[in-house]
């Protein structure tokens, strides 16, 4: 499942984000508002006065973002290119395009990190669990689990520096809880975890 995405649509020159859900942030915000931001600095407008703006987007929407976080835990970004029209002549869509490159190449730099990374697996076997990744401080009932896929049991979760707790779990398993996993300012912080299996 991606990390990140970015969904192109004209026009507007804002950044939508996941989300405003009647009134409730979603349980991701201050990462996700730090990468929307991010984003929108990096791409001029037309009139290369200012750049794009940010905003958090409907939860209720049938838009990719709320589907892309709330199912994948993907952080999706709606970029509204241009402004004033929805199909633009060649002179501006080059214009355009090249401004969104910068954002393009920002968010490929977001896939550095910060957050968590790493396998769970069998404590006895080795075999890769698609167990369940959850960061209790964090996650609500508004976002399904995150889970390890199934071929590797390897995940990744983009956090804010600091400490979070963690806690992994798969059906028949014993679950571990990671009280004070400390998530470094760059890049990836890697965990492996053994579950050991239930008699």
């Amino acid at each position: 499942k991606p990390v990140l995405a970015i969904t192109y649509h004209s026009q507007g020159e804002v950044i939508f984000y996941p989300w405003d859900w009647r009134g409730r942030p979603a349980p991701d915000d201050k990462l996700i508002q730090q990468i929307a931001h991010g984003l929108a600095g990096k791409i001029q407008t037309l009139k290369a006065d200012t750049t794009y703006a940010a905003y958090p987007g409907a939860g209720t929407v049938g838009q990719t973002y709320p589907w892309l976080y709330g199912i994948n835990g993907t952080l999706d970004m709606v970029v509204e290119t241009g402004k004033n029209l929805h199909i633009f002549p060649e002179a501006k869509l080059e214009k355009i395009i090249s401004a969104n490159l910068q954002g393009a190449f920002f968010m490929l730099n977001q896939l550095n990190g910060t957050g968590l990374t790493g396998h769970v697996i069998d404590a006895k076997t080795g075999k890769p669990l698609p167990a369940q990744i959850f960061v209790p401080d964090i996650d609500s009932e508004d976002i399904h689990r995150r889970h390890a896929d199934t071929k590797f049991g390897r995940f990744y979760r983009l956090l804010l520096p600091g400490q979070h707790r963690v806690i992994v779990s798969h059906p028949g398993y014993q679950p571990q809880v990671l009280k004070a996993i400390e998530v470094a300012k760059t890049g990836w912080t890697e965990l492996e975890v053994k579950l050991v299996r239930v008699k």
